[in-house]
């Protein structure tokens, strides 16, 4: 309008979309850094093959810390290598919710030619059960998450991986279901394209209920299926609500049967011996 005192705002839109998004490119210089590299366990270094450039690891860090979730920048960093260093096979996720990191777990296994991505979750209030007495603060919630609207959220978050879909069902039911489909070498799951799976499981990432027993039942009924030279990870060994995860991961590190082993962000990791030859 002749005459107005308009103005366009600030920050300038243009400068306002970079504000956005250089985060994710400070981010993907340091993990593409020496200084980065120098910091992590050596089992978990890539080879200088399957390293990203400082795009696509800030293409991804964009992506992930766009779905809700707990898990931080230094878990996506862990996964990042972690991939970069794993066997093919399967890649399987125990609890995703909104989907964070089984969205950077499925980007990471489709990008570096490891398999497919199966989260396993049930997506039901009436399914979940409580995590002990020190998590009263999270149980006391689970009665107001609208699991329905969690599920569909998590749907639209994955929909745009060709190698990632889900088993809605608790972890000790979820097994026979995988099991039977990788008899068929395919998994069919409701609004997805079914995925080729092989039953044989190349990393099994364990972020289920953290009670002691809950996690030694995910840790008995999946860890079977994990292959030589394969990953289990358990999510938050590092909680301040409880130590499940913790207890038995100490019981897993004490019973010799993992050649490799340590702590980064929260989470233990787990190697199986790599098989000579």
């Amino acid at each position: 309008m002749k005459g107005s005192n308009l103005c366009l705002c600030e920050p300038f839109p243009f400068e306002e979309d970079w504000l956005e998004v250089e985060p994710s490119f400070a981010w993907g210089e340091y993990v593409s850094s020496d200084v980065f590299f120098d910091s992590i366990p050596n089992e978990l270094r890539p080879s200088t093959a399957k390293q990203l450039t400082r795009s696509e690891y800030a293409s991804l860090h964009s992506q992930y810390t766009n779905i809700s979730g707990h898990c931080d920048e230094d878990k996506l960093a862990a996964l990042i290598c972690l991939l970069g260093n794993a066997p093919k096979g399967d890649v399987v996720e125990i609890g995703s919710l909104f989907g964070r990191s089984a969205f950077a777990l499925g980007w990471l296994a489709k990008r570096f030619d490891i398999g497919s991505m199966i989260s396993v979750d049930p997506w039901d209030t009436g399914k979940i059960q409580d995590q002990g007495e020190r998590a009263d603060i999270l149980n006391s919630e689970i009665n107001r998450i609208d699991f329905e609207k969690v599920f569909k959220s998590f749907l639209l978050n994955i929909s745009v991986l060709d190698n990632t879909s889900y088993i809605r069902d608790v972890s000790v039911k979820a097994i026979d279901t995988y099991s039977h489909a990788a008899l068929k070498g395919k998994l069919l799951s409701k609004e997805i394209k079914p995925i080729n799976i092989t039953g044989k499981i190349a990393v099994l990432h364990i972020d289920g209920n953290h009670e002691y027993e809950q996690v030694l039942q995910d840790v008995k009924t999946w860890e079977p299926k994990v292959i030589p030279g394969g990953w289990i990870l358990l999510d938050d060994y590092e909680w301040v609500f409880g130590d499940g995860p913790r207890l038995v991961g100490d019981e897993m590190v004490a019973s010799g049967h993992y050649d490799c082993s340590f702590v980064y962000s929260d989470t233990l990791f787990l190697r199986k011996p790599i098989l000579p030859g």
